[in-house]
């Protein structure tokens, strides 16, 4: 696409045909609609504009002559020759030579640090790029504007309400483009398309600029409520080439061509051998294989899983759906998680598993706990279900010959729907967590251990690896809404109070309530104001009906923070008014408090 603009550019020079427009006229009916979107959703006050694929600065030669001075103007382009007209014609104006899809975060922030983004003609032409291609482009370019541009976003491409679709053009649908920007923005998105250009200006707008005529509505109950999870996994188009294949090769499961390439592009973004990573249909069926490959089943010599009471269900259920009986221990006042100097305080002799968790995608130390299981001679199997950051960021730290649990449920960072991992440097558990998840037939078709069908489906392989082509960019979106939380925390007074990533998996944004009383206010608030909020965890494994006679150890610490961790909204599209009235809501119950004079210190639940 750069070769095919450039070319343009120096076989016609700073012209509507160098810049592959039919015509002038048609150029400057483009900035004139584009402009009117900008300026109808501004409001009163100025606003800064950044053109991104500005190409030889034409725009803002058109702001100039048509008057529109409270337009501030940036300039962004990948082609250094247009860039260099552009520079050479407007030299007081800021023009950078970027390709915004390689460049870091720090750059991205100080450059997009504008009201508003117009793509003009970025998205209409497709050259020799397939109709997938160019939609995967235009994605990814949005999703890295979005969340960085404070006001909204327009940008045209091809209409397919047309006699005819050039074949170097890129025809959308209203429907398909529609249902993107829905998912991307809400429901402030529209379209134009009354002139006679064949295309269509689409925008997008941030919540906290409402259309023309529509008067905004304060936050509380008369608001939109803003779900405690909003969770988005790759769209229908990025599938469809993985789902394609799978048609051609009709496997769809027992560890198919997806599965496989999936478990390669895992390795690799963990920095592992493909051989030390293991695919699963879902979190607990890898956490159930990972036990029946290093511990067995239970036995009556040694019936116990030494279990966190503060952890989710699934962990517990695991233990037991091997036959083991959880013993529930308290976990680390600060960490959240069970320690292995809590497991060999507790009575060993009948304990045939530890379990040990990262809680909210914390990083667990695998070497403490590989000491802990030769000193003991207790096997161990670390459920580290939202750690795929800390996977990702230091799989020195996090695997080793104890097995490590991921899970790829929707609402993690990483989500395919439903998924799980094991990984481990020990080939002989992989080999068994095979075997456990595939009916326990190792090498041949016999049942030679205790199994169950738990196979990763090529359905959710094809997810998997859509959603490993956008990853960068999920993360990048999930990142920025904990910056924004940290953000509005700082200046409501609750600095520190508010948990985001990169201490937890930033699927998470977590509330510490000093006290019972303090978190009874903070959700009552929350729930005046229409914010959804859950505890994760619930109130420990022991309040659970179904584990409520469970054996246990004294549990103190998981009673203080069972009680006084929150879990928050948190979703990649996050907008920043929601976040600004999700932390006003908590400012409002936790004020009173910190002018009694309360403070933290010996609560046990310090962030």
């Amino acid at each position: 696409m750069l070769n095919y603009y450039d070319a343009h550019l120096a076989r016609h020079g700073d012209t509507a045909s160098g810049a592959a427009w039919p015509d002038e006229a048609g150029r400057r009916a483009r900035f004139r609609m584009g402009i009117d979107l900008v300026l109808q959703h501004a409001g009163q006050r100025r606003v800064t504009l950044c053109d991104l694929g500005c190409g030889t600065g034409e725009l803002y030669r058109f702001l100039q002559e048509e008057g529109f001075d409270d337009v501030g103007y940036i300039g962004i382009d990948r082609s250094s020759l247009a860039i260099g007209i552009a520079r050479a014609k407007f030299p007081d104006v800021a023009f950078h030579c970027l390709d915004l899809l390689d460049a870091d975060g720090k750059t991205l922030d100080r450059l997009l640090d504008c009201d508003f983004v117009f793509a003009n003609g970025l998205f209409t032409v497709r050259h020799e790029a397939t109709h997938e291609q160019m939609w995967a482009f235009m994605t990814r370019m949005l999703e890295a504007t979005w969340p960085r541009v404070r006001r909204g976003i327009v940008f045209n491409v091809m209409s397919t309400l047309v006699d005819w679709e050039r074949d170097d053009l890129f025809h959308v649908s209203y429907d398909d483009l529609a249902r993107y920007l829905r998912g991307l923005a809400g429901r402030a998105i529209g379209f134009r398309a009354d002139r006679d250009l064949y295309e269509l200006m689409a925008f997008a707008l941030k919540d906290d600029l409402p259309p023309p005529g529509r008067r905004p509505i304060a936050a509380g109950r008369e608001a939109d409520a803003v779900p405690v999870c909003r969770p988005r996994l790759p769209r229908v188009k990025d599938l469809t080439p993985f789902l394609e294949r799978m048609d051609d090769a009709r496997r769809y499961t027992n560890h198919g061509t997806l599965s496989a390439q999936f478990t390669r592009g895992l390795a690799q973004a963990f920095g592992v051998r493909e051989e030390e990573v293991c695919l699963a249909s879902s979190g607990t069926s890898a956490l159930i294989a990972a036990i029946l490959a290093t511990a067995g089943r239970a036995t009556s010599e040694r019936p116990w899983a030494l279990c966190p009471a503060y952890t989710f269900a699934a962990t517990a259920l695991a233990a037991e759906a091997c036959g083991y009986q959880p013993r529930l221990i308290d976990v680390d006042s600060n960490g959240w998680m069970p320690t292995p100097e809590f497991a060999a305080r507790q009575p060993l002799e009948r304990v045939g598993l530890a379990l040990a968790t990262a809680a909210y995608g914390q990083s667990v130390p695998q070497q403490a706990w590989s000491e802990f299981s030769r000193d003991s001679g207790i096997p161990v199997v670390i459920d580290a279900a939202a750690a795929f950051e800390q996977a990702c960021d230091h799989p020195d730290d996090t695997f080793g010959t104890v097995p490590v649990v991921l899970s790829m449920h929707a609402t993690k960072a990483f989500g395919i729907g439903e998924g799980g991992a094991v990984l481990c440097t020990d080939r002989g558990v992989i080999e068994r967590t095979y075997g456990a998840l595939n009916f326990g037939f190792l090498g041949a078709r016999e049942c030679r251990m205790p199994g169950i069908n738990g196979k990763l489906s090529e359905y959710h392989a094809a997810v998997g690896l859509a959603q490993l082509a956008r990853w960068p960019s999920q993360r990048h979106a999930l990142s920025q809404v904990a910056q924004a939380y940290q953000k509005h925390a700082r200046s409501h007074g609750l600095a520190g109070r508010i948990v985001t990533a990169p201490r937890v998996a930033s699927c998470y944004a977590l509330f510490v309530a000093r006290d019972a009383t303090e978190a009874a206010a903070a959700t009552a608030a929350l729930a005046a104001a229409r914010v959804g909020f859950r505890r994760w965890y619930g109130v420990g494994l022991h309040n659970e009906p179904h584990f409520v006679s469970a054996p246990r150890g004294l549990l103190a610490n998981t009673e203080r923070i069972a009680t006084c961790l929150i879990g928050l909204p948190m979703a990649p599209d996050l907008h920043d008014t929601e976040i600004a009235r999700v932390v006003a809501a908590l400012a409002e119950a936790a004020i009173p408090h910190a002018q009694a004079g309360i403070t933290q210190a010996g609560r046990g639940v310090t962030p």
